[in-house]
């Protein structure tokens, strides 16, 4: 494709390629994302108005002040805590392994204001053993000009709160994941019932409110069954 390669030689010269879907229909998200992606660049979709506006704003300013370059994300998981796993979505955007050092491989850029969020669902072991595991981050930062890699445990609690006791934030992610899996089909959406996810619902209503795009995931979840 003509657009990708030139988008890739911008890439090259130092200059982000980013996209906006300003009140489109039929936008084709796949492609788009995917030449932000090698644009190293975002991709945003616009409704018509009101708070719309106001977050692509946001979202404007912060592209040109990125803190973090380059940022990847690796998780191991303790074999002897942890039986089985699966990440849940972000499956065009996994790294291999032996990538993660590798800062030849372009990853994603993060403003100071924005946030990744990744979900796992995971199966511990009854009888197991350790920790849930540990993930690192690695990143460019943009102000001194220096990789920084880091790391952190991620502990096992048995008493773990319920997910309607998880942050507002979390619970939005982990619902608007759970609605993308639902639309998509297979066993994990046959197994998805929302009927029983009324008062996470409610925890996002009472933390957001219902205006802009947090109403419309509100609709949607609302809509599923």
């Amino acid at each position: 494709m003509k657009l990708a390669e030139k988008v890739k030689a911008l890439r090259q010269k130092g200059i982000a390629f980013d996209i906006a879907g300003i009140a489109a229909d039929d936008l084709n998200d796949e492609l788009l994302a995917e030449l932000a992606r090698n644009g190293n660049g975002r991709y945003y979709v616009v409704g018509k108005g009101g708070d719309d506006e106001n977050d692509f704003a946001k979202q404007l300013a912060g592209a040109f002040r990125p803190a973090a370059e380059n940022v990847k994300v690796q998780v191991h998981f303790n074999p002897e805590r942890v039986a089985r796993y699966k990440l849940i979505g972000f499956e065009k955007d996994r790294l291999k392994t032996e990538d993660f050092r590798n800062d030849a491989v372009d990853a994603a850029e993060l403003a100071a204001e924005e946030a990744g969020v990744a979900i796992y669902q995971i199966e511990t072991l009854p009888e197991g053993k350790g920790e849930i595991g540990e993930v690192s981050v690695r990143f460019r930062d943009t102000a001194a000009n220096d990789m920084v890699e880091r790391s952190w445990t991620m502990r096992h609690d048995p008493n773990t709160p319920a997910f309607d006791r998880a942050t507002p934030s979390m619970q939005l992610a982990t619902l608007t994941m759970l609605a993308a899996e639902k639309l998509k089909g297979g066993p994990l959406a046959d197994a998805i019932d929302f009927q029983q996810l009324a008062e996470p619902r409610e925890n996002i209503k009472r933390f957001y409110g219902q205006s802009g795009r947090i109403g419309q995931v509100l609709q949607m979840l609302n809509a599923l069954r």
